[in-house]
Parts: structure tokens; sequence; C-alpha cells
């Protein structure tokens, strides 16, 4: 959020460009005068990780809360680095399911410690993919992959039909008080992990 959080994605921004041998992407330089904001946002976070520095002011900005409801639909790493200073008036609901870390100090430390997160969560992400591409195909069921635990902003996305899917995530399974909920979604949904798979 540009209110409270402009400075401090800067700092990380120009961290990296010294230290490292990553491309940035942040909107206020890199989307050019002229060309739309929104298809260039949604371009941008489909191809990257999200980043999100969770400040007192991130859930009040209409373009903070769509890039994690973007990067969701992309299936896209995320990785929240909670920096709240005094409070919240409305949490954004769609910040969890995530892997999160806290900011204590703005230093080189610290911002190591934020990338090695985020890229650990690029590697799992793009490993969880392969493994589960190669578990699907002794499915002989309609599945729908996921590199996350599944919620419910997943399900929105799927093509349902009357017969049973299987949603197949990554190990460890989600406890029952989950799955419950999410099955109020839709009863032909079996939720499946590699260590589950023989009970389909």
């Amino acid at each position: 959020a540009k209110k409270d959080g402009e400075i401090l994605a800067i700092k990380f921004k120009q961290f990296i460009e010294n230290n490292l041998k990553l491309d940035v992407f942040f909107d206020t330089v890199d989307i050019a005068n002229g060309y739309d904001f929104a298809e260039q946002f949604s371009q941008n976070i489909s191809e990257s990780a999200l980043l999100v520095f969770h400040t007192d002011e991130y859930s009040n900005r209409e373009w903070c809360r769509r890039e994690v409801l973007l990067a969701k639909k992309h299936k896209s790493p995320i990785v929240v680095v909670h920096s709240i200073k005094n409070g919240e008036s409305r949490a954004f609901p769609y910040l969890g399911n995530m892997p999160t870390t806290v900011l204590t100090e703005e230093n080189d430390y610290n911002f190591y410690k934020i990338v090695y997160l985020t890229l650990i969560q690029v590697l799992n992400n793009l490993y969880q993919h392969r493994l589960l591409s190669q578990y699907k195909e002794f499915i002989q069921k309609q599945v729908y992959t996921l590199t996350s635990p599944p919620e419910l902003i997943n399900l929105i996305h799927l093509e349902m039909n009357e017969e049973e899917t299987i949603v197949l995530y990554p190990d460890p399974p989600l406890g029952i008080e989950e799955t419950s909920i999410l099955n109020r979604f839709n009863t032909n949904l079996k939720f499946v992990t590699p260590i589950t798979i023989n009970k389909i």
C-alpha cells in the first residue's frame, strides 16, 4: 500500500537490484503510461511470485486486494511479510493459506530471509506441479490439481459437473474441520494428497 508501505517496498526493490540477479515487477515504475494497468498487472502476476508487505493500510487498498486475488487465480506462489504497526480496520480474508514471516528490522539480513522464503515457495510450486502431474496420470477420474492446500476461493475457478472430481494437492492432508467446509461447496469433490491417493 503506497500510503504506508511504498518506502519499504522501494528499499526491498533496491536491495534485490543491488545484490541479486532477480527481476522485480513494481507497478509504480514498470507499467508505462498509456498501458492498461489491470492487463499489465494480471500478466505479470501470472508469471511471478507475489510478495505482500502486509502493513496497516494494505487491506484497505483495492489494488492490493486485487493482486492477491489475481495471484491465487493464477496459482502463483505468495509470501506475506507481516509489518503491522497499529492494527487494521478490517483484515482481508484472502490473505491466508500461504507462508508468512515477520519483518522486525529493515536490513539486509531480514531482506535475505524474505527472498529465501519466496524462492523456496517458487521452487516448491514448480516441484509440486510436476509431482502432482505424474500422480494425475494414474487417476481415472476428473482431476483438479493445486500446488497449495485447497481453500474455497480455489473452487470458484473449478468447472463443475455431476461427476466426482478429485482435488489433488500436496501433503499433508487437511483436517476434517476444513474439508467438511470445502465439501459444502460441492459434495462431488474429493480432496486427495499423494499419501491418501490409495483411498480413491
